[in-house]
């Protein structure tokens, strides 16, 4: 009767978990037959196939004849097991046995267990059982715990590692404790263990990331204090609401999963590609009150902290010569010595020079669409803060210094709401990173 027992408990766990398959084919399956180009966003919908569909094409889950047999044809066969327990349940023998009696039963070996045909059986099936039995003691539970949160560890490293390679077009090198990432045009991504603990380095961000299972509180003291220690939260939930940078929830089950974890990354690649088509230069303090007769149409100069910056795409080197010219109706510069004249000349011809060499880094190592690479033209673009890609349409606007947004500006899809573009649509503060 124990016995029985006992395989009535590992059938019913055995049923769950392919009721849980099922449930993410079903899914899967849905998501192939509402599959829609022009009512949502296609790169989404092919990032979302790709990371579930080697599943789906298993062998082991679909079978040979129609999609899910194999599944079923098991499900059916415990199913049937399942019943012809549950009338030994219902047996009068069965009644007939102390309950209690059955929970320290041991097995001990009998003739009829050890040479009866069918029978002998029992003590392998037994044996078997003791390797999944429901009941664990404390021990037990708590490897059981630590195995269920090394393995969401593991799911999270693997996840940032697809995210990087699949969809971000990274080549990863390293082993699995320690991995870097090399892109074209993004910055280098590092990814290391320690302790337990994750350490990413994205161009010159540095995160902790540490593994849950359960949702944090999200209160504004828990938020601040993972701020200041640079630290995020991956943490498992079956209902993601990621609405900060601090925690971002996954789940195995969730192909949306892909784009959080993206999301996340791309955030400090935006940032590190805004700060580089807005850095600052110094120039000299010699050049305070002559700096004015240089073009403004593609850089601008600050005088109080002697830094100029690029806020147009340059299309044109800077003549020194047509500069200097400005200078002879200069009242200042006609007050100089020529001493002092030739030293601001020889200032001006270093700047100018740089400014041309800086002009030409810009364009071939920044002026690129951020989503697809595609360099920019000078026809194209006027403002550095608001740039659209002719070929993928992906808009880059930092407009309002700290707020940076990247979307898709294409008509075809201006019905989508943002959350539908994934990782394709970023809008944040950059105070937040």
């Amino acid at each position: 009767m124990t016995l029985v027992q006992r395989c009535l408990v590992y059938l019913n766990s055995r049923l769950k978990e392919i009721q849980d398959i099922k449930s993410f084919l079903n899914d899967y399956e849905k998501l192939l037959k509402n599959r829609n180009d022009q009512n949502s966003w296609y790169k989404k919908t092919e990032r979302n196939l790709r990371l579930i569909g080697a599943v789906y094409d298993d062998e082991n889950y679909r079978g040979s004849s129609q999609d899910g047999a194999t599944l079923s044809e098991t499900e059916n066969v415990l199913n049937q097991i399942q019943k012809r327990l549950q009338l030994l349940q219902k047996s009068d023998l069965f009644d007939l046995v102390n309950k209690r009696a059955l929970q320290s039963i041991a097995l001990k070996n009998t003739n009829v267990l050890v040479n009866h045909k069918h029978y002998r059986y029992v003590k392998t099936l037994w044996i078997e059982l003791d390797k999944v039995k429901p009941g664990k003691s404390d021990s037990e539970k708590l490897k059981h715990e630590q195995d269920v949160i090394n393995g969401l560890r593991q799911y999270a490293k693997s996840i940032i590692a697809y995210t990087l390679k699949d969809a971000l077009n990274y080549e990863l090198k390293g082993t699995y404790q320690r991995f870097s990432g090399e892109h074209l045009f993004y910055d280098t991504v590092v990814l290391a263990e320690d302790k337990n603990v994750f350490k990413i380095r994205i161009g010159r961000f540095e995160k902790r990331i540490i593994v849950i299972a359960n949702e944090p509180e999200n209160t504004r003291e828990q938020i601040e204090f993972l701020k200041k220690n640079n630290t995020c939260l991956f943490y498992y939930s079956e209902n993601p609401i990621n609405k900060i940078l601090q925690t971002i929830s996954i789940n195995p089950l969730d192909p949306d999963t892909i784009e959080r974890a993206g999301t996340f990354i791309k955030k400090f690649l935006l940032s590190s590609y805004n700060e580089n088509l807005k850095r600052s230069y110094k120039f000299p303090q010699l050049l305070k009150y002559y700096v004015k007769y240089i073009p403004h149409n593609q850089v601008s100069f600050n005088t109080s902290d002697y830094t100029f910056s690029f806020h147009s795409y340059p299309k044109s080197e800077l003549k020194e010569d047509d500069i200097k010219k400005q200078f002879e109706t200069d009242t200042l510069f006609a007050k100089k010595s020529r001493p002092d004249k030739n030293n601001i000349f020889k200032e001006l011809s270093n700047l100018i020079n740089e400014i041309n060499q800086r002009a030409e880094d810009l364009k071939n190592k920044y002026l690129h669409c951020f989503s697809c690479g595609e360099a920019f033209q000078s026809y194209i673009i006027t403002e550095l803060n608001y740039m659209k890609c002719s070929c993928c349409n992906a808009l880059y606007e930092n407009s309002s210094e700290k707020e940076i947004t990247l979307k898709i500006d294409d008509a075809r899809y201006s019905s989508l709401a943002n959350k539908e573009f994934g990782m394709d649509y970023i809008s944040f503060n950059t105070q937040e990173l």
